[in-house]
């Protein structure tokens, strides 16, 4: 995760009324790189070894859809 994708990740997630945790700025920061549709087996992979469970990533992307 590059500095700038994490400050803009952060602003973001701020400006959405979200908390800062974790896995939402890990997630949202793979969505940032990315160009195109990427599934949850693909975000699953671009992050590290300690990446959130499964059920955590799709709560994550839930509220990004709220």
């Amino acid at each position: 995760m590059t500095p700038g994708i994490s400050g803009k990740a952060r602003k973001l997630l701020k400006s959405a009324g979200l908390r800062l945790t974790g896995p939402r700025l890990a997630i949202l920061s793979v969505l940032l790189e990315v160009a195109g549709p990427v599934t949850h087996e693909q975000i699953t992979a671009k992050l590290a070894a300690g990446a959130p469970n499964k059920v955590t990533i799709y709560r994550v992307l839930e509220s990004f859809v709220e």
